[in-house]
């Protein structure tokens, strides 16, 4: 059964050796997860038609929306810099899904206009794998 994006949730250790998650903020978008590998040409002048191979993988910067909030905009400026473990969840508990990877993180408010909720961006910059976990 389908479900909605409601109850989707951003995580983070503060430190590496902390063994729990902890909400980081609450977001309003989440990106892709992951993207398809580029392919490479393998033909050779004996085939009659292009040969394709996967290549690896680049893993792209995540950017999640969010509402600008002080204190959540000093809390994710204050990691920027730290190679930290983060955690998307589906779910109160990941009941629907859980993808975690290290990496770095960026915040920046983001442009606004009449009528509009201020807000902001995080991008992080993945420096491992994203790996499935589950429960």
């Amino acid at each position: 059964m389908a479900e909605n994006t409601s109850k989707t949730y951003l995580y983070y250790k503060p430190t590496t050796s902390t063994a729990e998650y902890e909400k980081l903020c609450d977001i309003t978008s989440y990106p892709d997860i992951f993207s398809a590998p580029p392919r490479l040409d393998a033909t050779t002048l004996s085939n009659t038609q292009h040969v394709y191979i996967k290549d690896i993988t680049d893993l792209p910067d995540m950017q999640f929306g969010c509402n600008y909030v002080l204190a959540d905009f000093e809390k994710v400026k204050a990691l920027e810099g730290k190679q930290l473990p983060y955690e998307l969840r589906f779910g109160d508990n990941g009941e629907s899904g859980k993808f975690q990877w290290t990496g770095d993180i960026f915040i920046t408010p983001t442009g606004g206009g009449v009528g509009a909720v201020r807000a902001g961006q995080i991008t992080c910059y993945p420096s491992t794998e994203i790996d499935i976990v589950t429960t």
